[in-house]
């Protein structure tokens, strides 16, 4: 990568930055859980955590809970908070516990925090017709929060979209954007658009709806904004080869959306991408690929005819991690920090590591394990990638493991 390596901010408009982007190079770490799920208070955490001005959490879920109406008996999720106390430590709230029934049940990945500290997010099941919400939660008096479902996904009445997992991002404007994995005009996906209203309704929009094979289907990650205004994502599978594409959607003159592929997997490498896409103030794109083997961080850029060639900045060997998941974050002198389900010993799986790319002017990028994870009462499984706070600070989830093996909250610490 040339030019500069900052990071474009995607949170515009009304909705403030929410992540602290470092400088610190980390050459050591230490590990500390500061919280450790055990059920009722929410069961297996499932999204990249964003941080208040105040230092306090905010992450979900995927299950646990107090309620189980339409989750059997293992709750629909919540949506939780960890505020660190002035003495040291952190007070945990659950602020939200879904039902599955109109509420939603199963909030997806990342929350998004606007400038008068309200969460966005969607959950995949419940609503009208149980094909998934976009909710929003409102800091109340007392310490109280208030859930809104601004739109509930209604595919039979309108082919809108189903299954939405992925977080939301959000123009200047306000309007959010997300993507739903299934349904739409054609049944295979969607990127959709919600604009508020005056009354405080919110209007939903389909900008995209995928037409498998060639187009791709099954969307991850949500969506990304470019300094120009373009969407880009990714889609798990079909596409010219079966194995997920990358995709640019780009407002035209009439105002309607236009796909462009800019990359088609081919069977090497990587496969079947996950995660949020990242780019850079070049409009370089960044993101992970699961398989084969142990998995890739890979770069798309941009040709001056317009095509886009794919790098493989790194690939990944087990003891070094395996599976990259969750997507990548940056500091400002553009190293890359994520985490992998797996690995992080030389013979066997692993429970999984958080790592540091590092560019080089050559063109090179080297890996550093900043944290391997052991027994599994450190956490096991870090699938959702991690933030970057003040300092060097990382923090993170882990889907399994902690002290009742429902998953924990970890921070990692630069140590001299």
């Amino acid at each position: 990568m040339t030019g500069n390596r900052s990071v474009v901010l995607r949170a515009v408009g009304m909705f403030a930055a929410v992540l602290v982007l470092a400088g610190t190079s980390l050459a050591q770490v230490s590990e500390q859980v500061i919280y450790n799920f055990t059920g009722k208070s929410g069961m297996s955490p499932n999204s990249r955590l964003v941080q208040d001005s105040s230092g306090r959490l905010y992450g979900t879920t995927f299950t646990g809970g107090d309620t189980t109406q339409f989750c059997l008996n293992t709750g629909c999720g919540v949506v939780f908070a960890l505020a660190p106390k002035k003495g040291g430590g952190w007070r945990y709230g659950a602020l939200y516990a879904f039902t599955g029934g109109a509420d939603g049940g199963v909030p997806g990945t990342n929350l998004l925090l606007d400038g008068a500290g309200n969460l966005y997010g969607v959950a995949t099941l419940g609503g009208i017709d149980h094909n998934g919400v976009v909710f929003k939660l409102s800091p109340a008096t007392g310490g109280h929060w208030t859930e809104t479902v601004i739109y509930s996904f209604n595919p039979a009445n309108g082919s809108d979209g189903s299954g939405p997992s992925d977080g939301l991002t959000a123009d200047a404007a306000g309007n959010l954007y997300g993507t739903t994995q299934y349904g739409g005009p054609q049944g295979f996906g969607t990127v959709f658009k919600l604009t508020p209203n005056a009354d405080g309704s919110w209007s939903e929009s389909v900008l995209y709806g995928f037409n498998a094979p060639t187009d791709g289907c099954t969307v991850a990650g949500g969506v990304v904004f470019d300094n120009t205004g373009n969407l880009y994502g990714t889609t798990t599978f079909c596409g010219a080869f079966g194995l997920g594409n990358v995709f640019q959607l780009s407002l035209n003159s009439s105002g309607d959306w236009t796909e462009n592929i800019l990359y088609s997997f081919s069977g090497c490498c990587p496969n079947n991408p996950s995660g949020p896409l990242l780019l850079d103030a070049t409009g370089n794109v960044y993101g992970t690929g699961p398989n084969p083997g142990g998995g890739y961080i890979y770069q798309l850029v941009k040709g001056s005819g317009g095509s886009w060639t794919e790098n493989i900045i790194y690939t990944f060997h087990s003891q070094d991690g395996s599976e990259p998941a969750g997507g990548l974050v940056a500091d400002i002198k553009g190293n890359l920090y994520g985490a992998t389900l797996l690995g992080g010993t030389q013979f066997g799986n692993g429970n999984g590591v958080v790592f540091k790319l590092t560019p080089h002017p050559d063109g090179r990028w080297t890996e550093s394990v900043l944290y391997a994870f052991a027994d599994g009462s450190d956490g096991l499984e870090p699938m959702y990638g991690v933030s970057l706070g003040k300092g060097g600070v990382i923090y993170g989830t882990t889907f399994y493991g902690g002290s009742a093996g429902d998953g924990t909250v970890f921070k990692l610490t630069p140590t001299p």
